[in-house]
């Protein structure tokens, strides 16, 4: 399994989509919410994919990045759980 990265941003905040992104990320079931815009998810499914897949849920001017990550890996000021999930699951 891989570990990606997700960050997207959402250009109309009228337009909710949010929820629906979430959904979608969750439904990978291994996942950490790093920030109120950006994930980790662990998958064999390629980062084409997870974007087309994810991007299903936005709306033409939201901007979504994907790509493979790996350890090492920083980070500050995260949850304790998400760090701990991170520190697990990251090698």
């Amino acid at each position: 399994m891989r570990a990606v990265i997700i960050i997207y941003e959402f250009n109309n905040l009228l337009i909710n989509n949010r929820k629906a992104l979430e959904q979608r990320i969750i439904q990978y079931r291994q996942y950490a919410f790093l920030t109120s815009n950006s994930c980790l998810i662990f998958t064999d499914a390629t980062v084409v994919s997870v974007r087309d897949y994810l991007w299903a849920a936005m709306s033409s001017g939201d901007k979504i990045y994907v790509g493979e990550t790996s350890a090492p890996a920083a980070w500050n000021n995260l949850h304790n759980d998400v760090s701990e999930y991170l520190k697990q699951n990251l090698k």
